[in-house]
């Protein structure tokens, strides 16, 4: 009997335990998974599609859809939300039993920075073994420049940008490498893929002579519409492009629309320019006196010229000195630029248009140059694996070059010579000419050992 009633204790027990544990389950269950939704924007308050949503610590994970909305399972209703995505700062957000959260992500510039453009695509900086440096449209535009070879002068170490003078549409000189062996210095210029090639100057034969023309064909180009300059100086970057790098490769991209609400932009910007400085230059007594004692400590012997001869009738000594740097400059020389752009689209399909006015006066009278541009691309997604999409650019580039480039060829004129006079167009007389007319034909024409002893 003893036995009967120990073991009815036990099962008892057993079934107390058991009733225990259900009982737990049920309220285990009661409390269960909850649902977490809410939506993803960005500062600007637009959604943001495929944010990646996870529970800190778990491997839970979920994506917003294209609208920015996302919906998440979290047990207990508690725990920590991570909110990251590709050019945005992550976020975490505690839960606390709430059942709806929305985010607001901002922008990483940090990780903006890391991304460079070599010849391959796209690369993280710390990835990439080559010399390169790199600027982005911020600091493009920050200069209105008619060139956007100027936007890197002083910005790239390595690299050197010297404007050639005061024509503004004059072609800077880059040097990435120095002067090669050959004596051709200028890098290859890819603009979207499409590499520039221009011919050098100073050959002698047509094929390898200069052929780039008076107006640089990067003129052509609106700063405004660029995205990044990248400059893939050794040749472990510039590889790719074979022999053409020897000098360098500059790639320019331009800006592309973005998936979003149409983006309208427009800048303008309005400024003059001086030169504050002139060379320093001899007047005609110094000048003379200057010339005279160089004679006088020559040690070859030579006749002083008639024009240096106190006395002479030629003596230039005493003629009023003319100041040639002054005339030529233009003073509060006006720089305007206006640029215009939309960008757009959606996931699959997207959109850029852009147009400018750039004009530009030289510090110098009689130089200046205008610009009128327009571009457009549409880039499109077919599939998965194929993408299609078409560039279009378009220039009109006026420039007016009727004086010398710089000032340094104004201070070696002649300081007594006038500048103005009773010559053609009210300008003075520099030397005169006597015009012999030719009495010969073709067929009469003396031999040319007997020419200089006739009036040909």
């Amino acid at each position: 009997m003893m036995i009967f009633y120990s073991k009815f204790k036990i099962y008892c027990r057993l079934l107390m335990a058991l009733l225990v544990m259900c009982g737990l389950g049920e309220a285990s269950f009661a409390q269960g998974v909850s649902t977490v939704s809410g939506k993803v924007t960005d500062a600007k308050g637009e959604s943001l599609p495929g944010v990646s949503v996870a529970l800190k610590g778990s491997q839970i994970s979920t994506a917003t859809n294209s609208e920015g909305s996302f919906t998440i399972s979290v047990p207990n209703g508690n725990g920590t939300l991570v909110f990251a995505f590709i050019g945005m700062a992550s976020q975490e957000v505690s839960i606390n039993g709430r059942s709806s959260i929305n985010v607001t992500l901002s922008e990483s510039s940090q990780a903006l920075e890391e991304v460079v453009v070599i010849g391959y695509g796209e690369r993280r900086r710390k990835d990439v073994t080559g010399a390169i440096s790199s600027m982005g449209a911020t600091e493009i535009a920050q200069s209105p420049l008619q060139s956007p070879e100027l936007a890197m002068q002083g910005r790239m170490p390595g690299v050197f940008v010297s404007t050639p003078g005061g024509d503004p549409s004059a072609r800077p000189t880059v040097r990435i490498r120095g002067v090669s062996t050959f004596g051709n210095a200028e890098p290859l210029y890819v603009v979207d893929g499409i590499p520039l090639y221009e011919a050098f100057s100073g050959a002698t034969d047509g094929a390898d002579g200069d052929l780039r023309g008076e107006v640089n064909i990067m003129n052509t180009i609106n700063p405004n519409d660029i995205e990044s300059i990248s400059v893939l100086k050794d040749a472990t970057a510039s590889a790719i492009y074979g022999v053409r790098a020897a000098n360098g490769v500059i790639l320019i991209t331009t800006k592309r629309g973005k998936a979003g609400k149409p983006k309208v932009e427009l800048s303008s910007q309005t400024g003059i320019s001086n030169i504050t400085k002139k060379s320093q230059v001899l007047d005609v007594p110094e000048f003379v006196s200057l010339y005279r004692e160089a004679f006088a400590n020559s040690p070859i012997p030579a006749n002083l010229p008639d024009e240096f001869k106190e006395g002479n009738t030629k003596y230039l000594g005493n003629r009023p000195t003319t100041d040639w740097q002054t005339p030529l400059i233009n003073k509060n020389a006006a720089l305007n630029d206006y640029s215009l752009r939309v960008l757009g689209g959606s996931e699959a399909t997207s959109y850029y248009v852009g147009g400018g006015y750039n004009r530009t006066e030289s510090s110098l009278i009689q130089n200046e140059a205008k610009r009128y541009t327009f571009s457009a691309n549409i880039n499109s997604k077919v599939s998965k694996y194929i993408s299609t999409g078409v560039n279009y650019r378009l220039a009109y580039v006026k420039t007016l070059n009727n004086t010398i480039g710089n000032l340094n060829g104004a201070a070696n004129y002649s300081p007594w010579q006038p500048i103005y006079g009773d010559g053609p167009n009210g300008y003075a007389v520099v030397n005169k000419q006597t015009f012999v007319e030719n009495l010969y034909t073709a067929d009469d024409a003396p031999s040319p050992d007997k020419i200089g002893t006739n009036k040909y």
